[in-house]
C-alpha cells in the first residue's frame, strides 16, 4: 500500500509506539523536513519545518515527543504536536543520530570529536547532563539502548484541540494538560483522566466533540490513544 503519493522524496519512515502514526523526513518543500501523518497515509502535517535541513526522526517510548537531528547539526526535540521545539545538545560540533533509552528519561547520539573522529554521548532528554561513553578515538556511530528489564510498560496519548471563535482552556485531573500551551499528555493504560473547560469572559463553552460530548466534564479512559475537541464560541 503506498501511503505518500507527493513528487518530493520521503525516506526514513519510523512508527510511532502505538502504531497510529508514523514520522518520516520529506524534500517536500526543497529543504527536508520532519512530517506525521496517520498509519493509512492521512492527515500528514510538517512538524519541523525551519529553513535547515531536520533529518532521523525518533519517537519517545511512550510517543509524547519526537527527537531529530537538525542540519545545523544538533539534537531537537518536540511534542508530537510539533510544539515545544527545543535544541538540547546545543554543540559547535556535529550531532547525529539520537536514540531514546527504554524509560525515556535519556538520549544517546553521536557526536564529532577532534575534528574527524565519531564518539557516543547521552543527555538527558531535557539536554542536561551530557557524558561521552566511547574514548577509542575511532568511528562510533549508530547508538541503540539494550531493553529494559521487566514487562514493558503501556502509555496512552491524550490530545486535546481547540475549535471555535470563541477563547478558553481545558486542564487535566491527574495533571499534565494545560491547553492553551500543552494539549497532549501520556497516561498510563487505565488511568482515569478528567478534562475541564474553563471559559474566558466573553465566551462561552459549546461543548466537546471526539471521545466525549455534552457540556460537562469529560471524564476518559485511557485504554487506547484518544483526542478530544473543545469548541469555545463568542457572539
Amino acid at each position: 500500500m503506498r501511503l505518500t503519493t507527493n513528487t518530493s522524496y520521503d525516506r526514513h519512515p519510523k512508527w510511532s509506539p502505538l502504531g497510529t502514526r508514523i514520522a518520516f523526513e520529506s524534500d517536500r518543500n526543497y529543504s527536508w523536513e520532519i512530517v506525521v501523518m496517520n498509519a493509512d497515509g492521512s492527515g500528514d502535517v510538517v512538524l519541523a519545518g525551519d529553513p535547515g535541513y531536520d533529518f532521523e526522526p525518533e519517537w519517545s517510548p511512550d510517543g509524547s515527543k519526537i527527537a531529530w537531528r537538525s542540519g545545523i547539526g544538533d539534537i531537537f526535540v518536540m511534542n508530537a504536536d510539533g510544539s515545544g521545539i527545543a535544541n538540547l545538545s546545543n554543540d559547535p560540533v556535529y550531532d547525529l543520530q539520537p536514540a531514546w533509552a527504554p524509560d525515556g528519561t535519556r538520549i544517546a547520539y553521536a557526536t564529532v570529536v577532534g575534528g574527524s573522529n565519531l564518539e557516543i554521548f547521552t543527555m538527558t532528554s531535557t539536554g542536561t547532563g551530557k557524558t561521552q561513553l566511547t574514548t577509542d578515538v575511532g568511528i562510533d556511530y549508530d547508538p541503540d539502548w539494550g531493553r529494559a528489564s521487566g514487562p514493558p510498560s503501556t502509555s496512552f496519548l491524550l490530545t486535546v484541540a481547540k475549535a471555535g471563535n470563541g477563547v478558553g482552556s481545558v486542564r487535566s485531573t491527574p495533571a499534565g494538560i494545560t491547553c492553551g500551551s500543552d494539549c497532549t499528555q501520556s497516561y498510563a493504560s487505565g488511568t482515569v483522566v478528567t478534562l475541564t473547560a474553563t471559559v474566558r469572559s466573553g465566551s462561552s463553552f459549546s461543548g466537546w466533540s471526539g471521545v466525549c460530548t455534552g457540556t460537562g466534564a469529560c471524564v476518559v479512559t485511557m485504554n487506547a490513544a484518544k483526542t478530544v475537541t473543545a469548541t469555545f464560541t463568542s457572539p
